[in-house]
């Protein structure tokens, strides 16, 4: 019989527990440890410490988008001082039963920009749905903001989720330059940190042990730039985009706030029960140029001096029909210096007309990269989404890599343009429709939404006549106008004068696009048209200064000095301080030999501009015609000090010198002038007088 007896002093033998039974009960009891603490905390009030808060930028007021209905208190409605940026939607405030409520957030492409509602990707959606999913009840929501930027979105979000979203469609990129800001601090990290920091900072036991540690990882609310309420973008308080300067490292700070943003509002879309789904913002690449270039800081005059060169000689070579010469040229000069931005949009012109397709492309997203002023997101935007639907398990609408598809059935290459787009990022209605189509085949993969089939031809065909029947050919006039005027704003004169000429055939009393249009007609040879265009928006508008001061200019082009004068007196009176105004009066008496009438408009234009070197320089020509020679001179001298390089000023400082008998001085500015223009024959002849005076005043006279 076998049996075994424990040998005295020794202890029982034990089991040992598997490995992985340990590792279980291991995490067992720490989450069930994690999960009292934070029943605990919750009980105590502490909050998470990224509460939906933004961590880096605050705001100076707060006012909701939607407000309950006047006439139905059941109703939801979009507050009526909130109607310059959004469109006008209402819905219930409880979801009704079997509902999926969609709402679609982002900036002016979600809005419908240039147009509205009922062109944007959510109008076609609301169109869509319905015929493609019938078996469901669709409300889709336009909440895009016109300018808003993924950081007025994010706080956008935690309000639209108190009304049981079910799905938040987010299309945001294009706007995270427009509105000015600083950041005190924001940590370089990976995105799978951002979003595992994310992911903790919505734990109050995260907020406890920051606490505790007494570490700040982000700025305090007190610390926190201040953003007004409402979109304040840096092109409202500009003559065109001259506020904008080269920053990288403000650019990395933007691009690093994006991506908190995006992870930020998937939180609050998850943390209600919605689903989030992002987009890819698109751009128009090939037909629209930069909106600001310049030069790095570090090339030096010699450098810049080539680069210029080589730039003006690829221009010169471009309008001459010769691309091959063109590029080797633009390519000279980008090997000095390959940071300003349109250089690489005309490489890239070069390169489509050479079908160098994949080189054409990269030079179009290097144009966008460098602009000063990006308008257009920037190359890394479509990438931070798409690491952030691919770490955070969202689904994603690729739109930018849809339309470079397109763009190669259609076109061949991969650099869209107008074709799929009306202005830098807006797309046409046709493009929407595009990027409904390919939200709904999204949807279809998710088995919470039942989507029986794509949309057929026939039914896009559809519902494309029942959206563009609804478009107002007035309010198509106003989008083309109001898109002429964010063009001409950038400096973009020849693409807002012919939009401004299509709004015309329709706004034909519209004084704005009466005078985009009449400065484009001016620019292409058409001055008749462009004068009548003038007189029509002064007629509509007789306080237009804008207006007055253009046709003025117009006018003494075309040598109606008495008519001009006019307009340029109505222009003084509309804008006192306006210094050019008043030169331009005193320049046309000047010309009509008026000296005593233009003298005193040229000294009120010299105490609003005295630093105004073409103001001294003809405040001095009407001092000196009227025989005020000291006051000329003074006021010559002025002119040469602010502009050293002003021939013209030099000799007629040296001829009113000579009249005063000051020959050495004088002889030093005709020796001036013939430094900048060595020909010139009457400062030649000048300069010899001087000096003959000199000898003569030097000789000894003879008894």
């Amino acid at each position: 019989m076998n049996s075994s007896v424990d040998k005295p002093g020794t202890k029982p033998s034990r089991r040992q527990m598997r490995w992985w039974k340990k590792l279980g009960y291991s995490l067992f009891t720490t989450l069930l440890f994690f999960a009292l603490l934070e029943s605990g905390l919750a009980l105590v009030g502490l909050s998470p410490t990224n509460d939906t808060d933004d961590p880096f930028v605050g705001f100076t007021g707060s006012s909701p988008l939607f407000v309950t209905g006047s006439n139905d208190s059941r109703m939801m409605v979009t507050a009526p001082n909130k109607l310059a940026y959004f469109n006008q939607q209402r819905f219930l405030r409880h979801k009704p039963s079997g509902v999926i409520r969609v709402f679609c957030l982002g900036g002016s492409t979600t809005y419908g920009r240039p147009y509205d509602d009922a062109t944007s990707f959510a109008g076609w959606l609301r169109e869509l749905l319905p015929r493609v999913a019938p078996d469901t009840a669709w409300e889709i929501i336009n909440a895009g903001g016109v300018s808003y930027a993924s950081y007025r979105v994010a706080r956008l979000a935690e309000e639209l989720v108190q009304y049981e979203p079910d799905l938040l469609i987010v299309y945001t990129g294009q706007n995270e330059f427009l509105e000015e800001r600083t950041y005190r601090n924001i940590l370089r990290t990976s995105i799978l940190q951002r979003h595992l920091t994310a992911t903790l900072a919505q734990t109050r036991t995260y907020a406890l042990a920051q606490r505790l540690l007494g570490r700040q990882r982000v700025p305090r609310k007190a610390d926190r730039f201040q953003m007004p309420e409402e979109v304040d973008a840096v092109l409202d308080h500009t003559v065109g985009p001259t506020s904008y300067v080269r920053n990288d490292e403000l650019r990395r700070q933007i691009l690093d706030h994006f991506a908190i943003n995006l992870a930020r509002i998937v939180h609050i879309g998850r943390r209600s029960g919605a689903k989030v789904m992002l987009v890819t913002p698109a751009s128009n690449l090939k037909d629209c140029s930069p909106f600001k270039s310049l030069h790095t800081k570090e090339l030096s005059a010699e450098s810049l001096r080539r680069w210029t060169k080589f730039y003006a000689e690829a221009k010169r070579l471009e309008r001459g029909r010769k691309p091959e010469e063109a590029l080797t040229s633009y390519r000279r000069a980008a090997q000095i210096d390959s940071s300003f931005a349109e250089l690489h949009w005309r490489k890239g012109r070069l390169l489509l007309k050479l079908r160098q397709f994949a080189a054409a492309r990269t030079a179009f997203r290097r144009a966008v990269d460098e602009d000063v002023c990006p308008l257009r997101a920037i190359s890394e935007i479509p990438e931070i989404v798409r690491d952030t639907a691919d770490q955070m398990n969202v689904p994603l609408v690729d739109f930018e890599r849809l339309i470079n598809r397109r763009c190669r059935q259609q076109l061949g290459h991969t650099s869209p343009g107008n074709e799929f787009f009306l202005d830098h990022v807006h797309p046409t209605i046709a493009t929407n429709s595009q990027l409904a189509v390919a939200i709904i085949a999204r949807l279809a993969e998710n088995g919470r939404f039942k989507i029986r089939s794509g949309p057929t031809k026939e039914l896009m065909d559809t519902v494309s006549r029942r959206i563009e029947s609804h478009i107002d050919a007035r309010k198509h006039a106003i989008a083309l106008r109001n898109l002429a005027k964010v063009l001409n704003w950038a400096g973009k004169h020849h693409e807002a004068g012919s939009l401004a000429l299509r709004a015309v055939k329709q706004l034909p009393e519209d004084p704005e696009a009466l005078v985009i249009s009449a400065a484009f007609l001016a620019r292409t040879g058409r001055t008749l048209q462009a004068i009548e265009h003038y007189r029509r928006a002064l007629r509509h508008r007789p306080d237009y200064a804008t207006a007055h001061q253009m046709l003025g200019a117009t006018l003494v082009d075309r040598g109606a000095l008495n008519e001009a004068l006019t307009h340029f007196i109505a222009l003084a009176r509309l804008r006192p301080e306006d210094a050019h105004a008043w030169q331009m009066i005193g320049a046309i008496y000047a010309e009509q030999g008026h000296f005593s009438k233009a003298l005193p408009s040229y000294e009120q234009a010299a105490s609003l501009n005295p630093d105004d070197a073409d103001i001294q320089y003809n405040l001095a020509n009407a001092l000196g015609h009227l025989g005020h020679h000291h006051a000329a001179i003074e006021h010559y001298a002025r002119a040469v000090e602010l502009n050293p390089d002003d021939a013209d000023a030099h000799n007629n400082l040296g001829v009113m010198l000579m009249q005063e008998g000051r020959m050495s001085a004088a002889a030093s500015h005709f020796r001036q002038v013939l430094r900048l223009r060595p020909s010139d024959k009457t400062a030649t002849a000048n300069l010899r007088d001087a000096e003959n005076k000199l000898r003569q005043n030097r000789t000894p006279r003879s008894d």
